[in-house]
Parts: structure tokens; C-alpha cells; sequence
């Protein structure tokens, strides 16, 4: 066993050697000073001014200031920004619910079973705003003109559609018999 280790370090030692002789030791390059630049003059430079005409919207003269020299002035501003902000959402959501509440209404107008659905009288036919219609002539009717729905029985004959006559016994329009020539 001790000879299996003897060979196989030698056989190591055999490859190893010459692999080892391939490396180098490189040093490291010396620190360079670095070269010193010119330093160019540099011309000062006012901060812009800002002006803001808000005399349209609030009546008041135009505010002129420069944000870096006048932080009050400038915090002011913003202040009055914000209550501007504030007053526009205010008005905003005024103005959605407003619109919400009419798409509602509209939606009850014109939806089937509708609590605003309203009905006219276009002739004999009976036409409500959700888009149904009935023909009221069909049963023998005319359309009611103060509620614009079909007649559903009669005192009078003018409550009947042309060729119907009123049987006042029964409230019903029907159809007249015939006449007896005999």
C-alpha cells in the first residue's frame, strides 16, 4: 500500500512540476500621479424667474418670484396651488356625481321594467321609452292618450280601433254583428 502511495505522489510530482514552472510572479505597476487640469473660470449665472399670471382665474396681479431667493413667497404659492387643487377635485366630484345621476335616470328611462319608463301614443300603437310597443288596434282598442298605453276596456265606442264598437254590458270593444237584412 505504501509503494501505491509512493507511485502515484511521483506521478502527481511528474505532472505537477512542469505545470508549476509556467507561472509567474508579476508585480504590480507603480501608482501614477495624476495630472492635474486647468481649472476654467466659471461665469455666474442668474437663476430664472418664474412669473405666474393667475389674475384670469382669482382677479389678482401676476406674482413674480425666483424660487431659490424667496422661499415664503414661493411656499405661499404653493399653498394656494393647493387650495386651487383642492377646490377643482371638490368641483370635479361635484360634477361626476352629477353626471352618475343622470346616467341612472336615463338607465330607469330606457331599461325594461324601468321605474321611469314612460309611455306615449304614436297613432294606435303604444310605445314606451325603453323601446317596447303594442299594437293596441290588434285587440280592438285605441291608445289611451293621458297614460299612452292600449285601452284594456271601454264605456264608449271611441275607445274602441276602427271596426270595433264598445258592448257596454261587458266594457269590452268588439266586433259588430252583422246586420239582419230580413
Amino acid at each position: 500500500m505504501k509503494r501505491g502511495f509512493i507511485l502515484a505522489a511521483a506521478v502527481v510530482a511528474a505532472v505537477a512540476v512542469p505545470a508549476l514552472a509556467q507561472f509567474t510572479v508579476a508585480t504590480p505597476p507603480a501608482p501614477q500621479a495624476p495630472e492635474l487640469q486647468q481649472v476654467q473660470q466659471v461665469q455666474q449665472v442668474q437663476s430664472p424667474t418664474m412669473t405666474v399670471d393667475l389674475s384670469a382665474d382669482y382677479g389678482s396681479k401676476p406674482i413674480t418670484f425666483d424660487p431659490a431667493n424667496d422661499p415664503d413667497r414661493a411656499r405661499a404659492l404653493i399653498q394656494q396651488l393647493r387650495k386651487d387643487k383642492l377646490a377643482l377635485r371638490n368641483q370635479y366630484m361635484t360634477t361626476l356625481a352629477q353626471y352618475q345621476e343622470v346616467l341612472a335616470r336615463i338607465d330607469e328611462m330606457t331599461r325594461m321594467g324601468g321605474s321611469l319608463v314612460t309611455a306615449h301614443c304614436e297613432g294606435l300603437m303604444s310605445v314606451n321609452t325603453a323601446g317596447a310597443s303594442e299594437n293596441c288596434a290588434a285587440s280592438g282598442y285605441t291608445c289611451g292618450s293621458v297614460s299612452g298605453l292600449c285601452h284594456r276596456q271601454c264605456n264608449v265606442t271611441s275607445e274602441c280601433a276602427p271596426s270595433f264598437v264598445c258592448d257596454t254590458g261587458e266594457h269590452r270593444c268588439v266586433v259588430p254583428a252583422p246586420a239582419d237584412d230580413g
